[in-house]
């Protein structure tokens, strides 16, 4: 790593000087940690990594998987905000925790810590959560673990390879890493992924930079996992569109859905635009109240305007922690997430994302005890499947550059020119284009590999 000591070394070009960035504030609420920040390393272009200790220290504040992910809270401007990052360390608790953040166009938190984040720096964020997390015992996935990311999505998998490089040899599976990203220079831990397995022997790697026309070919996941794909552990982070590229395929080739893991990235920008249009109003049934409703507010934004204080933990729609009981009207805002299809029916809504479309009935505000799902309840512990959206602030363009990291067009694939450099210097870790996948014991490093197949049309949300 680079530390921030040294950022003019960097391999990637370093931002340009950007104004000061609006003063916040660590946003404290029961059951949240303090921690501080110890050390401040470029990840990537416009990304940094946050080193997080006990204060005073440079232990873990808690234990962690690798693979969970933390909430932070910032008072800014008179409201409290909330954003949730993965973190990136092995799980060992005599290491602080690590987590990266890439600035986002018109994003007001991963600017504010892009800019402003030092040593020092006192933050209040949740304990770690989340399923997304590697087998109890990997070496026991008679398949071996399939990684697919899509930009910032290497963050949670980045964590859980480091615990798997850490591991002896016998009990650490073959692993397969297919990363896409937008440009080299913007390829979140570059050289890091390189230095995980030099020799190649348990890890291979499929790099795909969108800026050079490569794409990640779904089909081409299964192929490369080789024919015991079906067996394999899939493990997917990235942008809806590529989630549900890969997933479909990952049924199609028959992997039970307790192999498929996922998380999602979405943005609140448009969970807010779909809110446009005219207030509503929320009826509390238990208690007769009725609540204005601002057009792109949540139910749980209402609720808390209101001085409701409901149960809530990812604020992302992904944990269920708060869903509430819909009696009528209808939401929108909250499709997929946790919530089962008879929990759905039940009239449970995830009150953090869904917003009102016309006047609505609710049950009761929430609260401790309220009437959530059980099920939505222990989901932190016992579901298979986890799916958060990181709460990032993105526009239009960071979308469409995610895009293009799948293909849309039904046509042969193609290997691109080899000549794009990776942002390490390493000879470790040039990208070579290659025609042909491993599903060997041996590792190996390919750049868009070719497969004369069809490629598969996928969408973003």
């Amino acid at each position: 790593m680079v530390s921030a000591r040294n950022a003019a070394t960097a391999p990637w070009p370093m931002p340009a000087a950007r104004p000061a960035a609006p003063a916040a504030k660590p946003a404290a609420r029961p059951g949240t940690i303090t921690v501080q920040v110890i050390e401040v390393i470029p990840a990537a272009a416009n990304a940094v990594t946050l080193r997080l200790a006990e204060p005073g220290t440079t232990r873990a504040p808690a234990p962690y998987h690798p693979g969970q992910f933390i909430t932070l809270g910032f008072s800014m401007g008179g409201e409290t905000l909330y954003r949730s990052y993965s973190l990136c360390g092995d799980g060992k608790t005599d290491k602080p925790w690590e987590i990266t953040i890439k600035r986002q166009p018109g994003g007001r938190i991963s600017n504010y810590l892009n800019d402003t984040a030092k040593p020092g720096m006192l933050l209040s964020v949740s304990a770690p959560q989340g399923n997304f997390t590697l087998p109890a015992d990997p070496a026991s996935a008679p398949g071996g673990l399939v990684f697919v990311a899509g930009g910032s999505g290497i963050t949670p998998i980045y964590g859980m390879l480091r615990a798997l490089a850490s591991l002896p040899a016998s009990r650490r599976p073959h692993v397969t890493l297919h990363y896409a990203y937008r440009s080299h220079a913007e390829a979140i831990y570059a050289r890091q992924l390189v230095a995980l397995n030099p020799q190649r022997t348990w890890l291979t790697q499929y790099h795909y930079a969108s800026s050079a026309g490569q794409r990640i070919h779904p089909e081409h996941i299964a192929m490369s996992a080789g024919p015991h794909a079906a067996r394999a552990h899939w493990y997917v982070c990235g942008p809806e569109g590529l989630r549900r590229a890969i997933v479909a395929e990952a049924e199609r080739a028959g992997v039970p859905a307790q192999f498929t893991h996922v998380e999602a990235f979405a943005s609140p920008s448009l969970r807010t635009a779909v809110g446009k249009g005219t207030a509503a109003r929320i009826r509390l049934a238990d208690t007769g109240r009725t609540l204005d409703a601002r057009p792109g507010e949540s139910l749980l934004e209402t609720l808390e305007r209101y001085g409701y204080r409901p149960e809530f933990s990812c604020r992302a729609g992904a944990c269920g922690t708060c869903a509430l009981r819909k009696l009528s009207g209808k939401t929108r805002g909250d499709e997929g997430g946790p919530l089962t299809g008879r929990e759905r029916s039940s009239g449970y809504v995830l009150a953090c994302v869904a917003q009102p479309a016309g006047d609505v009935t609710l049950a009761s505000a929430g609260g401790k005890g309220a009437h959530a799902p059980i099920a939505a309840r222990e989901r932190h512990a016992s579901a298979r499947t986890a799916l958060r959206v990181a709460l990032v602030a993105a526009t239009a363009t960071v979308f469409i550059n995610v895009w293009g990291m799948t293909s849309h067009n039904v046509s042969a694939s193609g290997s691109s020119s080899s000549s794009n450099s990776s942002s390490s210097s390493s000879s470790s870790g040039s990208f070579g284009s290659s025609s042909s996948s491993s599903s060997s014991g041996n590792g190996g490093f390919y750049s868009s590999p070719s497969f004369n197949q069809p490629s598969t049309g996928t969408g973003m949300s």
